[in-house]
C-alpha cells in the first residue's frame, strides 16, 4: 500500500471562514496501475483497511485510471506534440492530472475545531489485487508535484 504524509502545515488561514474547500493534487502521474486516493486529516495510521469516514478524519477520495501501457498503434501514440501549432492547447492526456477533491460542507472547519495549530494531510492509494498489477511496487503509484488546500470565499 502507498502512503503520503505532508510535512506539518500552520492551519491560521484555513480557519478563517469559507464556504468551500478542496484538495488540490498537482502533476499526479498517470503512467501506473489504477488506484484510489484516499485524504486523512491528521491521521498516519490511516491505511487500506481504515474506513472513509468522519470519525476517522477522511476528507474524500480521488480515482485514478492508470495508463501503465500505451494502446497505441505506434510508438508515437502515447508521445507529447513535438511542434505546437498556434492555438495548441494540448498537453498529453496520458500522463499527467490535476486532480481536484471537494471536502463535504463545513467538515475541514469542524476537524480544524478538534487540532492543533499544525496539521498534515495524509493520502492512501488503494490499489486493487489484480495479477497484472502485482509486478508493481505501491509505493511507486501514488506520485504527484505537490499539495495544496484551496478556499472559497
Amino acid at each position: 500500500m502507498a502512503t503520503f504524509d505532508s510535512k506539518p502545515f500552520p492551519t491560521g488561514q484555513l480557519r478563517q471562514p469559507y464556504r468551500r474547500a478542496d484538495v488540490e493534487l498537482h502533476r499526479v502521474e498517470q503512467a501506473v496501475p489504477s488506484y484510489e486516493g484516499r485524504i486523512f486529516l491528521d491521521n498516519p495510521e490511516a491505511d487500506r483497511e481504515t474506513a472513509p469516514t468522519p470519525e476517522n478524519r477522511y476528507l474524500g477520495s480521488f480515482f485514478v485510471f492508470g495508463k501503465v501501457e500505451c494502446w497505441g498503434d505506434d510508438e508515437s501514440h502515447c508521445r507529447e506534440p513535438e511542434e505546437r501549432r498556434k492555438f495548441d492547447l494540448r498537453r498529453n492526456p496520458t500522463r499527467w492530472a490535476k486532480v481536484r477533491v471537494r471536502t463535504p460542507d463545513g467538515l475541514l472547519s469542524r476537524l480544524l475545531e478538534q487540532a492543533s495549530d499544525e496539521i498534515t494531510l495524509n493520502l492512501v492509494a488503494v490499489v486493487p489485487e489484480r495479477e497484472d498489477y502485482a509486478r508493481f511496487e505501491p509505493a511507486d503509484v501514488l506520485r504527484f508535484e505537490r499539495l495544496s488546500i484551496v478556499t472559497y470565499a
